[in-house]
C-alpha cells in the first residue's frame, strides 16, 4: 500500500491522508486547518464561507486526484472517504468533495455530525454518501479491506482505522488519548493491534511540539466536576462541548449526585437524545432530572423555524432561562458566552461557579473577557475541568512500543522530528 500524507504530516489539524493499492484510492480524513504557519488559532468558519475556488487559491484543499473535480469521471476519483471523528479538522472539507463518492464512518459520527450541522455551521455527511463502519467488522472496498476499532477521544465515535491489503497492513490512529474514562478498552486495543503485526502505524502527535496544559485523567476530571458541584452555593455553569459525551455525562451525574437538576441548551439535549442509544448519558426528560432551555442564540431572527420540531420535543421538559436565574442554586447549566449578553442581561446571579471543560486556550480570546468580568463582579470564580482529548508524550511511547510496527509515521504534529528522539528516550525520561 502506497501511503502519502497531504496534510497533518507538519501541522496539527488539516489531517487528509492518502493510501492506494492496486487502483483502489481511499482517502483517510478530509479536515480544516487548526492553525495557521504561526501557530496561531485559524478561523475555520471563516473556511466554511470561503467557495471552493477560494479554498484552492488560498491552499486549503489537499491535492489529491478527482477529490473536489466536479467534473471528474469516475474512474479517475477517490473510491471512498474514511472518517476518523467528526472534528472539524478532520471532516471540515468533506462537503467540499464530489458527491458522488461515499464516505465510511462510525454510526457516532454520524450523529455528532448530525448535531454540528444543525447548530454550529459545521459539514453534515448526506445520507445517500454515509456508509456504516461497524468497529470490529471488516468492510472491503475495491483491494482495500477496512476495519474500524473505537478509541477514546473528546469526541462520541471516534474510530481508528485498520487497512489491510495483499498481506500488508497499516493503522491510522485518527485522534485518540490512553487516559480517557476508556482506558482498559484503549490498553486492550493495543495489544490487538500488536497481534496484527503492522507493517505502518500512522500515529497522532499532537503534543509534541504543542505541550498540554491539561495533563489530568480524565477520572479525575470527572471526580473534580463532582466535587466542585457538590460544593457550590449559586449557580454552575458548565462549559463543555454538547459533543464530548463523557464529559456532557460526568456534568449531568454530578448534578444528579449534588441534587440539582441538568439545564441543558437545545443543541446540548439533541445530542443527549442521539448517543442516548449507545452512551451511559440518558435521554434529556424532566423524568432523568433534566430541562432544556432555548437560548436567543437558536431563536432569533429566523432560527425559531429552523428548530421548530425540535422544540416541540422537549416542550414538556423546558425551562426558561428567567427561571434558571430565580433558583440558581437549584441547576447545573450549560453555557457559552454568548448567553451572558443574550440571556443574562450581562450578570450572573451572585457566588456563580464556572466549571470550564474547554481547551483553556480559548480562555485569552475577546470573547471571553466580559464572562470573566461579570464573575468577578458576582463574586463568582472559573475552575478548569478539562483534560486533553490526545495522546500524551509518554503515551505515545507506550503506543508505538507496545504496538511495535515496522514503521512509524507521525501525524498530527507541529514537530514530527520529536518522534526519533521521544522513541529512543527510555521510560520515565
Amino acid at each position: 500500500m502506497k501511503l502519502t500524507i497531504h496534510r497533518g504530516a507538519d501541522e496539527v489539524g488539516g489531517s487528509c491522508v492518502e493510501v492506494t493499492h492496486q487502483g483502489t484510492r481511499l482517502v483517510l480524513d478530509l479536515g480544516l486547518p487548526l492553525f495557521d504557519k504561526d501557530r496561531k488559532a485559524a478561523d475555520s468558519f471563516r473556511f466554511r464561507r470561503m467557495t471552493l475556488d477560494a479554498l484552492q487559491a488560498e491552499g486549503i484543499l489537499p491535492p489529491v486526484a478527482g477529490l473536489f473535480e466536479l467534473d471528474c469521471p469516475a474512474a479517475e476519483r477517490p473510491g471512498a472517504i474514511l472518517l476518523s471523528h467528526a472534528h472539524l479538522d478532520h471532516t471540515g472539507l468533506v462537503d467540499f468533495s464530489h458527491p458522488a463518492i461515499p464516505i465510511y464512518a462510525s454510526r457516532g459520527t454520524s450523529k455528532m455530525m448530525l448535531a454540528g450541522k444543525l447548530f454550529a455551521r459545521q459539514p453534515e455527511l448526506p445520507r445517500e454518501r454515509f456508509r456504516e463502519l461497524v468497529p470490529g467488522d471488516p468492510v472491503t472496498i475495491g483491494a482495500i479491506t477496512v476495519t474500524a476499532y473505537g478509541v477514546d477521544h473528546s469526541i462520541h465515535g471516534a474510530v481508528g482505522l485498520l487497512l489491510e491489503a495483499d498481506g500488508e497492513s497499516l493503522f491510522y490512529t485518527g485522534d485518540l488519548r490512553m487516559h480517557g474514562l476508556h482506558h482498559l478498552d484503549m490498553s486492550r486495543l493495543l495489544f490487538r493491534l500488536r497481534r496484527k503485526q503492522l507493517d505502518t502505524l500512522l500515529v497522532e502527535g499532537t503534543h509534541l511540539g504543542l505541550p498540554t496544559r491539561d495533563p489530568r485523567p480524565e477520572m479525575q476530571v470527572e471526580s473534580d466536576i463532582d466535587r466542585l458541584v457538590a460544593e457550590a452555593k449559586g449557580l454552575v455553569l458548565a462549559c463543555t462541548s454538547p459533543q464530548h459525551v463523557d464529559r456532557l455525562t460526568s456534568f449531568y451525574r454530578a448534578a444528579q449526585s449534588s441534587g440539582r437538576e441538568f439545564a441543558v441548551d437545545l443543541y446540548s439535549a439533541f445530542v443527549m437524545h442521539l448517543a442516548s442509544s449507545e452512551t451511559d448519558l440518558p435521554r434529556p426528560t424532566r423524568e432523568n432530572g433534566v430541562r432544556v432551555f432555548l437560548p436567543k442564540a437558536v431563536t432569533k431572527g429566523g432560527r425559531l423555524q429552523r428548530y421548530g420540531k425540535l422544540i416541540q420535543r422537549y416542550g414538556d421538559d423546558a425551562i426558561p432561562v428567567r427561571e434558571i436565574l430565580a433558583e440558581p442554586k437549584r441547576y447545573v447549566c450549560t453555557f457559552r458566552e454568548s448567553m451572558l449578553r443574550l440571556d443574562m442581561g450581562g450578570q450572573l446571579p451572585p457566588g456563580t461557579l464556572c466549571l470550564y471543560g474547554l481547551w483553556s486556550g480559548y480562555l485569552e480570546q475577546e470573547s471571553w473577557k466580559p464572562v470573566q468580568a461579570a464573575l468577578d463582579q458576582a463574586g463568582g470564580r472559573l475552575e478548569i475541568v478539562h483534560s486533553t482529548g490526545h495522546l500524551l508524550e509518554e503515551d505515545i511511547r507506550r503506543f508505538v512500543r507496545t504496538v511495535g510496527a515496522k514503521r512509524v509515521v507521525p501525524i498530527h504534529t507541529f514537530e514530527p522530528e520529536h518522534f526519533e528522539g521521544l522513541l529512543a528516550a527510555p521510560h520515565g525520561s
